[in-house]
């Protein structure tokens, strides 16, 4: 289990028995969320100092600092091969990162359609549809060909 915490870390738990593994340290401010890559090797984090963090679950080493927001990063979502990260931010983006070891934190695209912040990002596991949604009401579908992303569908703000 993971826990993001205000303290700005983030703590690995063996849920088998409660104990606490590993932190992680690094964001310069509280860490909104983090996330498991499929294959258990990296964590993804998210924080208020505006930046993504990728991480070695196995040593804890920092293995990238992603910059690209102006804003805090609300969360985070790796594609289903880890090859690619997803972050939502309170700039009114979500971003596309390269995750891959070669070009690894690598800005790749900037997903803007929303009115206000970016509270969540999900990508289905096929890697061909990423949800975002916003304050403003809205959930945006995007298709994904490859990489080339363009909004599908927007739902209307609810009354």
């Amino acid at each position: 289990m993971l826990t993001a915490s205000n303290d700005r870390t983030l703590r690995l738990w063996n849920t088998a028995d409660g104990e606490f593994v590993r932190e992680f340290s690094g964001h310069e401010l509280a860490v909104l969320d983090g996330e498991f890559s499929r294959d258990g090797k990296t964590i993804a984090s998210g924080g208020e100092d505006s930046t993504a963090r990728l991480w070695n679950v196995a040593t804890g080493e920092l293995l990238a600092t992603l910059q690209g927001h102006i804003a805090p990063v609300n969360g985070v979502s790796f594609s289903a091969d880890g090859q690619r990260l997803f972050t939502a931010s309170q700039d009114r983006t979500a971003k596309v990162w390269d995750a891959s070891a070669g070009h690894r934190g690598k800005e790749i695209l900037t997903l803007a359609q929303h009115s206000e912040e970016v509270t969540a990002v999900a990508i289905d596991p096929a890697g061909q549809t990423v949800l975002t949604a916003s304050r403003d009401g809205a959930a945006i579908l995007w298709l994904t060909a490859p990489w080339k992303v363009s909004p599908v569908e927007n739902a209307p703000p609810a009354e």
